[in-house]
């Protein structure tokens, strides 16, 4: 099982805002050069040395690999001049064989900035939704600090996970005085045709290697996240972030890797070549259903799973052990910093302490089952209207029960169970916890320090 800080990331990714990315500047639409968007570029405002490519001191570069489908990859656009002090481009991905079509999407950063097609330059910001769409930079990445000569942007660009044929990216840059006027500034254009790259090995998953996220036991559970272990599985490495959500929901499949599991799409929040995690279906079904992979390389080898209404599991990073003690991952209540529960300087870099009665906690889990109302995969879970779980949930320090004051998806977390939990008064030292929903209890063997 991954670490404490490897698990909460990729899961609370899921909770930036598409709004994080400030709206600035930037070139208006249909400024590639592109002859399909009426030829043109940005020395239609910047004409002192019109036409664009006319100076042949400067120039634009565009670098990007041969792509495969829906794996996300880095295009670097570079445009310089000797006498440049700031920058900017447009950029635009096409379908070769027809190219008023848009191909893939460019992913919003914080020196990029993405918008739809518009005739009126209104600039509306993406998703797009298919429709035509624009790479530009933003206002504060068009210098480097007083620095002359060159400026470099990463693009982000998740091509189409059917893609097959051609594709060609348009571009322009301004390489300018930075005297903040239209005037000697130069402007030069490009195009590059991209092709799909070859698939490569098939993926493979491993023997038993489909566990729950947070106990690592075999099987899964509707909505519930699973670690699925193998080779080929990917060919990037990283977890989902902003740009792969709209309106708080994920498109399900992730750099081109796509799981079914009893039927339905999983969504991925995290790939890797030997491992993959995705949160199950809200609406699969239950007992030995089929699992199956499908990543660049193709499908990976069917398995059967099985997949249980209720398999609770609870956050207990390996950190949080120590003399043969795991204790549960529980944060205390409060303002300030957060503090752990457990001895103190149980983990490095984290504030730790024993509870006290009447504190609450709060921890995390995956597995509880269904929620009123339904939450589907790979959605922020709402923090109005929060999505509670359906069952009962018990908590138990010792024998003693507590008080389980919230028990539902944690707001703005896809798939994440949260429970704020009063201590109830029972004596001090390594107490165990009982954790059950409608009866079925969590497997795993976890306890709290309770100070005096």
């Amino acid at each position: 099982m991954k670490r404490l800080s490897r698990y909460l990331l990729a899961l609370s990714l899921a909770a930036l805002p598409a709004g994080l990315f400030g709206f600035s500047t930037g070139s208006p639409a249909r400024r590639t050069g592109a002859q399909v968007d009426g030829g043109g570029d940005c020395a239609g405002c910047h004409r002192t040395f019109a036409p664009a490519n006319s100076n042949s001191a400067g120039r634009l570069q565009v670098i990007a690999a041969d792509y495969l489908p829906g794996v996300r990859q880095r295009i670097r656009v570079t445009v310089s001049h000797p006498d440049s002090r700031r920058w900017g481009f447009q950029l635009a991905a096409r379908q070769a064989a027809n190219p008023i079509m848009q191909s893939g999407v460019f992913v919003p950063s914080m020196e990029v900035q993405v918008f739809c097609d518009d005739p009126g330059n209104v600039r509306n910001p993406a998703p797009c939704f298919g429709e035509r769409e624009y790479a530009t930079h933003r206002q504060p990445a068009t210098t480097q600090g007083g620095a002359s000569g060159s400026r470099t942007f990463d693009v982000d660009w998740v091509p189409p996970i059917d893609a097959s044929g051609d594709v060609v990216l348009y571009a322009a840059g301004n390489a300018a005085d930075g005297t903040g006027t239209n005037a000697n500034d130069h402007i030069y254009t490009t195009s590059v045709t991209i092709r799909r790259a070859a698939g490569g090995a098939a993926p493979a998953i491993s023997d038993a290697g489909v566990r729950s996220i947070f106990s690592g036991a075999q099987g899964v559970t509707p909505g519930g996240w699973v670690e699925i272990y193998g080779t080929n599985l990917a060919r990037s490495t990283r977890t989902w972030d902003a740009g792969d959500f709209s309106n708080g929901r994920t498109q399900l499949d992730l750099d081109g890797v796509r799981v079914f599991i009893g039927g339905k799409q999983a969504a991925v929040g995290y790939v890797s070549p030997t491992q993959v995690n995705a949160q199950v279906a809200i609406d699969a079904m239950e007992g030995p259903v089929p699992m199956e992979l499908i990543g660049p390389g193709g499908r990976s080898n069917p398995i059967a799973v099985n997949m249980a209404r209720l398999r609770p599991a609870v956050f207990a990073g390996e950190q949080f052990r120590r003399g043969g003690v795991q204790y549960l991952s529980a944060l205390i209540a409060g303002g300030g910093p957060p503090v752990w529960v457990g001895p103190e300087g149980l983990v490095p870099g984290l504030t730790t302490r024993p509870v006290l009665a009447g504190e609450v906690i709060t921890f995390f889990g995956t597995g509880f089952g269904p929620t009123t109302p339904p939450v589907a995969a790979g959605t922020m879970a709402p923090g109005q209207n929060p999505a509670m779980v359906a069952g009962r949930v018990q908590v138990r320090f010792g024998e003693t029960p507590a008080t389980v004051q919230f028990a539902g998806l944690s707001p703005g977390f896809a798939g994440l169970f949260q429970f704020n939990v009063t201590v109830p008064t029972v004596g001090p030292g390594d107490v165990r916890i009982s954790i059950e929903v409608d009866g079925v209890a969590v497997a795993q063997n976890v306890s709290l320090m309770v100070g005096r």
